[in-house]
């Protein structure tokens, strides 16, 4: 049983798994329609499925006058602040930055009030992971909202299933993350 991005192979182990360029195409459409068209994605370790998934998303986004770049990390941290400092001090800002995580969205948004630069005003800031702490800070921060305990549900009920027929079953898609727009995105200042 394996949770992932996208479904096994046929006959390999089956997995729950979540169509995550869906996803991408949510958060990065959002951005583009408040008239975001400098985005910089900062993302995890680029063999990761999910990375590579979302990057192509920004990438094609291209083709609509939307200038992506996508920087990949450790997740850390450290990292993301680092990668933020560095996308806020070029001289063509991104206006919009999108973190795999909330974490890393919380160091960035640090970063960011550290350089004086509001959010969302200066940039808007989104995460593809969801958390209780996205909702608690100032700004909290919109986020893709993942029902996790509707997949862990879904993943033990066909493990379970799996055990009880003793034979591979067809993978299934998870719950499909939802958006939750919150303080941390509005469009642009040269767009309002």
């Amino acid at each position: 049983m394996m949770i992932g991005s996208k479904p096994s192979p046929e006959g390999a182990v089956p997995s729950v798994w979540i169509a995550d360029d869906e996803v991408a195409e949510t958060l990065f459409s959002y951005l583009a329609a408040l008239g975001h068209t400098r985005i910089a994605y900062v993302a995890g370790p680029a063999e990761l499925e999910h990375t590579r998934l979302r990057a192509e998303v920004l990438h094609a986004m291209a083709s609509d006058g939307i200038a992506g770049e996508v920087i990949t990390t450790d997740f850390s941290p450290a990292r993301a602040s680092a990668v933020t400092r560095s996308q806020l001090s070029g001289r063509l800002r991104p206006t919009a930055i999108v973190y795999d995580n909330d974490v890393m969205a919380v160091a960035g948004l640090r970063v960011a009030q550290e350089m004086g630069r509001a959010v969302p005003r200066d940039v808007s800031i989104a995460s593809f992971d969801d958390s209780v702490i996205a909702g608690l800070i100032n700004p909290s921060i919109t986020a893709m909202t993942r029902d996790t305990f509707e997949l862990g549900e879904q993943a033990a009920t066909l493990l379970l299933q799996q055990i009880v027929a003793g034979l591979n079953l067809p993978s299934a898609q998870g719950p499909t993350p939802t958006l939750t727009a919150r303080e941390s995105t509005a469009p642009p200042a040269a767009a309002s």
